[in-house]
């Protein structure tokens, strides 16, 4: 509905659901793995609590271009060209991080 001064706009059937934030919901947080890519974009740097089992790095056409058993936090990515890059990082306890990032 609009008047000459005002919009309104009206919805029907919506659900909101509000709960507190649970151990569960902090223990997810802390045990994210963050990643960004360095001012030169030569390395990958990832911040996590996990132990790191396996990176993959793959190309946005779907080619593996990097595969490290056992990373470090920073990974050289300084031969890999500009582009789109798609992640899949596994962790001691078996569970798989896909992410992706942007080389420039």
């Amino acid at each position: 509905m609009a008047t000459a001064n005002h919009q309104a706009l009206f919805l029907d059937n919506i659900i909101l659901i509000a709960g507190n934030l649970a151990v569960s919901d902090q223990q997810k947080k802390e045990d994210r793995i963050r990643m960004w890519v360095n001012a030169e974009s030569t390395v990958l740097e990832l911040i996590t609590k996990r132990n790191l089992k396996k990176i993959q790095i793959y190309a946005a056409s779907g080619r593996k271009v990097i595969e490290n058993i056992r990373p470090k936090t920073k990974i050289d990515i300084s031969t890999l060209s500009p582009g789109m890059y798609f992640t899949s990082i596994e962790t001691d306890d078996g569970k798989t991080v896909t992410s992706k990032f942007v080389k420039k």
